[in-house]
């Protein structure tokens, strides 16, 4: 065998090999040798086999190269090294998803550390060998189909061990596809989530028990809140009675201090309210135009006395170019500018308060509110000045027990201000007085921006005069300022129901843009009549917008106009520019045909429905005039008719709560009260109104309460009674 001198590398290292083979001769015929060799970066397997040809030996050697197979079986080898030690299970099944399903081929050991299965156990079985009772038929569908479409599958699933135990699972199922692109096989990866199951599940226990708990908590302020305020405006009211008295320096001294404790306490229980309200996200802002300069008086006119009480002036000013009419929650912007000048007014004992509004524009063109009070009082220590914003703060210990109060006043400011998108901040220097400024976005009217009139009479120029309305109320004196309000805004098209059977046997003899329907009345109710209203689906009856006008503060009023159908709501007492904003939502300039678009569902605002007693202060106001004007143009004759008219039904209401008290009959006694609150109000009779309103939601009173009621009732009707006895002759004669 000639191999002497042959050098090549697929030789190397068969020196003695050969020497064997040479040694044994003819013996080492058909000798063979396997080895794995490199050669040129790629790894061969090497068969060299001693062979006799011509009768001689020779080697012939064989090559396969197995670079390929290798980068496989190790690539295989790792994978494998993967799958058995993953914490994850791992199952590998057939591809066939007809009959009895896929079948286990492949399981790991934290399958068995999962299930409980050994792996003999389950090959060659059904994954639903896996399932139970309480795995979820709908995501066993969803997987299959999934998987059918030839897409990979993630979702939970719940399924059970060899020993029953249920557990969680996230599961991932990919396909497996050969060289010719057919499913094969499916890969399931699978995560027990139980322990994150069971957090989830008790942290919803949680958060709902949270829920639970804040809406108790709001529902005893609230309750707290209505409950206390009640023997609240009776000391008050009782206190300003003896104040007019004659009395002796030391008695009035005592009752002022009684009074002035129960304004003080009648404060801390709306600022913990508002300030419950706030941190519940439950306190939300209105959006209706109103008269900024109104709104500015009403607040002025209400603190002015106290600070002159004090010997403080208190003035203010509206630069001209300040828009008249604004769109946005009145109430809170009063709120706002009552907290401000109050806390000036309480730290201030001499020199003056003054409020200034102004405006500008920003680089966008939109409006923004400058609101400035200054006053000369203490001022603020620079040790508080960062701390003056939080909660139950009010500076060192003597400053808080020489003018008491909370400190709640500037943290509700605060975030009423921020929640209009404002910013409010302030300039103080101790010993010489105090500034805030509260900067308020807001928009404009288009009537103010074309006009710049502040005329509410003004009939806007964005909805249809000559659109067909009903009103439908069982009270006179509701159906008539409604009448009036819609006269004085154009619209002549109005007609009349004093039920809901009425109301619907109107909209079914003739054709109607809009309704306004009252919701207590007798017979048929607003909620009846809208019901039945909307089962009239299929015609244009059934789409008619229904406008709820009530004035029911009781919890789950608002959820019952919206079950019934209605569209929107509008509360008594009737607002001007409320019922504007309605009308030009409701009723289109565009055209005076009917069939309006019926929007989905009422306001889900849950302050929408609020109590009728508007702020405090008003109740102790017995008439509102400027209120009663609005209705009557200030005609002598107009107003002695209405008058008449309030006073005839409010006797028969009156008469009705006695009965009701006589006969100890809740349900009388609630409606009866209930029909007297809305008729004052729309009238202007704020203050009782608001004592109707504390008997109407007083639960189930005992008989003492409500001889008590009724004697307040009755009282502040004479009251009232008197004043417009007074006051007509002298506006007959003039």
């Amino acid at each position: 065998m000639r191999y002497q001198g042959f050098q090549h590398p697929v030789l190397e290292g068969l020196d003695i090999w050969l020497k064997e083979i040479k040694k044994d001769g003819k013996n080492a015929v058909e000798k063979i040798l396997e080895r794995e060799i490199s050669f040129n970066t790629r790894l061969f397997h090497q068969t060299i086999t001693c062979v006799t040809v011509a009768g001689q030996n020779a080697l012939a050697i064989h090559f396969h190269d197995m670079t390929e197979i290798k980068a496989v079986q190790e690539k295989a080898r790792l994978m494998e090294a993967v799958i058995v030690n993953a914490n994850d299970s791992v199952i590998i099944t057939t591809g066939d998803l007809e009959e009895n399903g896929p079948e286990i081929i492949y399981v790991n050991d934290a399958f068995t550390r999962m299930t409980g299965y050994l792996p003999h156990e389950v090959i060659g079985k059904s994954p639903r060998i896996l399932q139970g009772s309480g795995t979820n038929v709908r995501t066993l569908k969803l997987l299959k189909d999934t998987l059918k479409s030839g897409k990979p599958f993630q979702g939970e699933l719940l399924n059970y061990s060899k020993d029953g135990k249920s557990y969680w699972l996230d599961i991932g199922i990919v396909p497996v596809h050969n060289e010719k692109g057919e499913i094969t096989h499916y890969a399931a990866i699978e995560r027990d989530i139980t322990q994150r199951k069971a957090f989830e599940k008790e942290m919803q226990i949680n958060r709902e028990a949270a829920e639970v708990a804040n809406r108790a908590k709001g529902d005893f302020l609230a309750n707290m809140s209505h409950e206390l305020r009640t023997p609240m405006n009776g000391i008050i009211g009782l206190s300003e009675l003896l104040m007019e008295m004659n009395m002796s320096e030391e008695q009035e001294e005592l009752c002022d201090a009684i009074n002035s404790s129960s304004r003080n306490l009648l404060i801390l229980l709306n600022d913990i309210l508002d300030l419950s309200k706030i941190e519940a996200n439950e306190l939300t802002l209105e959006h209706v135009p109103f008269d900024l300069r109104h709104v500015v008086r009403q607040s002025i006119d209400l603190l002015r006395p106290m600070a002159s009480r004090k010997g403080v002036t208190l003035d203010n000013s509206i630069n001209p170019i300040v828009p008249e009419r604004i769109i946005g929650d009145p109430i809170r912007l009063q709120q706002i500018m009552n907290n401000l000048i109050s806390n000036a007014i309480k730290f201030t004992e001499v020199g003056y308060i003054r409020l200034d509004i102004s405006s500008s524009k920003d680089k966008n063109g939109s409006s923004i509110l400058h609101m400035r009070v200054e006053d000369s009082g203490i001022g603020i220590s620079e040790d508080y000045k960062d701390t003056i914003f939080n909660k139950f703060t009010q500076g060192d210990v003597s400053t808080a027990r020489k003018y008491g109060g909370t400190g709640l006043g500037l943290s509700i400011t605060k975030e009423l201000v921020e929640m209009m998108n404002g910013e409010i901040h302030f300039d103080s220097v101790e010993g010489k007085g105090t500034t805030f400024y509260a900067d308020i976005p807001v928009e404009v009217t288009k009537e103010a921006e074309n006009s710049g009139s502040s005329d509410s009479a003004k009939t806007l120029q964005h909805f249809n005069t000559k659109a067909r309305i009903l009103v439908v109320d069982d009270h006179p004196v509701n159906l008539l300022f409604i009448r009036k309000v819609l006269k004085k805004l154009g619209f002549e098209n109005a007609d009349e129901a004093r039920s809901g059977s009425e109301a619907l046997q109107a909209i079914q003899n003739k054709t109607y843009d809009l309704v306004f329907m009252d919701c207590q009345m007798p017979e048929m109710d607003g909620f009846e009549a809208s019901i039945a209203i909307r089962d009239l689906e299929g015609s244009k009856i059934g789409s008619l917008p229904i406008i709820a006008v009530t004035a029911d503060a009781m919890k789950g009023a608002r959820e019952k106009c919206i079950d019934a159908g209605m569209n929107d709501y509008i509360s008594k007492p009737v607002d001007l520019e409320k019922l504007k904003a309605v009308l030009g939502e409701w009723v289109s300039m565009t055209s005076g045909e009917p069939a309006l678009e019926q929007k989905p569902e009422l306001s889900k605002d849950k302050n929408d429905f609020v109590s009728l007693s508007l702020t405090d202060s008003l109740k102790s106001i017995p008439m509102n005039w400027e209120r009663l004007s609005m209705f009557t143009d200030d005609d002598p004759e107009e107003e002695l008719a209405l008058i008449a008219l309030f006073q005839t039904y409010a006797a028969e209401s009156l008469q009705s709560l006695k009965t009701a008290y006589l006969q100890n009959d809740d349900d009388m006694w609630k409606k009866a009260a209930h029909k007297l609150k809305g008729s004052a109000a729309n009238f202007g009779a704020d203050h009782l109104s608001a004592v109707c309103l504390e008997a109407e939601s007083f639960f189930q009173p005992s008989a003492d309460q409500k001889d008590r009621m009724l004697e307040v009732i009755m009282k502040t009707y004479y009251e009232l009674d008197k004043i417009l006895e007074t006051r007509l002759p002298q506006k007959i004669d003039a």
